[in-house]
Formats: C-alpha cells, sequence, structure tokens
C-alpha cells in the first residue's frame, strides 16, 4: 500500500479509501476469473456427461 502521509487529514482519508478501492478490485478481479475458469470446467463436464449419455441410449 502506499504511504499516504500528507498534510491535508481530508487528503489523506481520500487516498486511504482509494487504496482500498483498488485492493478490492483486485480481489474481485481475481473471484471473477476464478469463477469463470470454474464455469467453464463444469460446462465442459457437462458436454462429456451428455456425450456418455447418447452412447448409453
Amino acid at each position: 500500500m502506499t504511504d499516504n502521509t500528507t498534510e491535508n487529514p481530508v487528503q489523506a482519508d481520500i487516498n486511504d479509501v482509494l487504496d482500498n478501492m483498488s485492493a478490492r478490485n483486485a480481489t474481485l478481479t481475481r473471484e471473477l476469473a476464478i469463477s469463470q475458469a470454474q464455469a467453464t470446467a463444469l460446462q465442459r463436464r457437462v458436454k462429456e456427461l451428455e456425450a456418455q449419455l447418447a452412447e448409453a441410449k
């Protein structure tokens, strides 16, 4: 995290909020990427199971 030392306490608070928002955005971006990968894996598995079901008929 950046050093938010400033003579203006309001600006320091704003900087802290922006840092926290940036960190949260990065976390959410990582979580989204993981969720998308999981969804893709599940879609692949559904297709595999559908193919097995079609063979069994």
